[in-house]
């Protein structure tokens, strides 16, 4: 077999693992980012849940006033009552002093309401910190771990380029500079083993010229895609 045949195989074997180390990294790099993306929203949750629940005890107190100034206008209405002396003034003392407490128990049945869901808000806010909690030491966790692989990662995937830097270097004049370009490509392959009569990269049927140079151990291109071909003997 050629010379450059077998280290056009070995060059593919080490840019096949350079590739692969890099998309590893790559998949470990989006890992890194959902979970940093889930604990960003679990923790933009909790402060939405606990921003609703500063601005509920807010209304809860606006109500409280204005409870107790209802509570302050009936109370004069009252005392008031003794200084009226038409049937008029008191059908209209009577009215105001009607709409003051129909106001009063929408604003206490109101008042009751926010402060049950104000209560539920403690519940669920506690839920929502204990969970948070959870997922950060989780995530952490997760990350450490994943840096730890992606470090690896980089370190074999340099290996490999490395090795492949030093390889590439054997290759004769006549054939480097197409192997560099097919290999740098977007698929990554630069060789195929031929099956048959078919190019292991494309699929296609090659002519029974082109087969039987590469029985012959001669360096040929696919006709179809260009690639390297090789045979192996049986």
């Amino acid at each position: 077999m050629s010379n450059d045949i077998s280290i056009m195989k070995e060059l593919q074997y080490l840019w096949t693992n350079v590739l692969a180390r890099g998309k590893e990294i790559e998949r470990s790099v989006n890992s890194k980012r959902i979970y940093a993306e889930k604990l960003d929203n679990s923790r933009k949750l909790l402060q939405n849940m606990e921003t609703g629940h500063r601005n509920l005890k807010i209304e809860i107190k606006n109500a409280e006033l204005k409870l107790a100034e209802t509570e302050g206008k009936l109370s004069k209405l009252d005392g008031q009552f003794a200084m009226l002396r038409t049937e008029r003034e008191i059908e209209a003392h009577n009215h105001e002093v009607s709409e003051l407490k129909d106001l009063m128990d929408d604003i206490e049945t109101d008042l009751i309401d926010k402060m049950e869901e104000s209560d539920r808000f403690d519940g669920e806010i506690e839920t929502a910190k204990r969970e948070c909690d959870e997922l950060e030491k989780q995530v952490f966790s997760d990350l450490k771990l994943l840096d730890d692989k992606i470090q690896s990662l980089e370190k074999e995937k340099s290996g490999f380029e490395i090795k492949f830097d030093e390889k590439s270097a054997e290759l004769s004049p006549s054939v480097s500079s197409r192997f560099l370009k097919l290999i740098k490509s977007k698929d990554g392959v630069a060789i195929a083993e031929v099956n048959g009569e078919i190019c292991g990269h494309c699929n296609f049927q090659l002519p029974s010229t082109v087969v039987s140079a590469a029985k012959k151990n001669e360096i040929v291109n696919c006709t179809n895609c260009g690639r390297y071909i090789y045979f192996i003997q049986g």
